[in-house]
């Protein structure tokens, strides 16, 4: 509904700024989280858990799928068609990063707070750099840069 209000309600130049406004914010909050988890992390600790962070890692991926594909199949049910080119693009954009990052930091100290916080903080950086390499690509190969590519196909309900 948002997206659709901004396109709708408000002037183009009004759009652009409260676009950039939020890219801004949210570059600087993505940068504060990173730079606590600089400073609070143990690398050692995420070494020694390579093996856990990728098990998560690939959970989180299938339940992606899981959840994505059927959502935007049920997009047809309300008269849109959205092309599978985008639904392969939604599927793997949902990169994990500052919030899971801040929430495993703002946990109360426990004996268990290093642990959460290096799983989450290499489930993260696998995110950031495997699937954004990966959605890059696949955005590259499917030409879906200029967004002029694929339209929605909206169809009238059925009664």
């Amino acid at each position: 509904m948002g997206n659709r209000t901004m396109r709708t309600a408000m002037l183009e130049e009004t759009r652009t700024t409260v676009t950039k406004f939020w890219e801004v914010v949210t570059f600087m909050a993505t940068s504060f989280a990173f730079l606590l988890l600089d400073l609070k992390a143990d690398f050692d600790l995420l070494v020694a858990f390579i093996p856990f962070i990728l098990a998560a890692f690939l959970a989180i991926l299938v339940a992606t799928v899981f959840s994505v594909y059927p959502i935007m199949w049920s997009t047809r049910l309300l008269g849109e068609r959205v092309p599978t080119s985008w639904t392969n693009v939604v599927a793997p954009a949902g990169l994990r990063g500052a919030v899971s990052v801040a929430l495993a930091l703002s946990l109360p100290e426990s004996s268990f707070k290093d642990a959460i916080v290096a799983m989450t903080s290499g489930v993260a950086l696998l995110s950031l750099v495997v699937q954004a390499e990966i959605l890059q690509v696949y955005v590259r190969r499917a030409k879906l840069q200029d967004g002029k590519s694929h339209v929605v196909e909206r169809r009238p309900l059925k009664a």
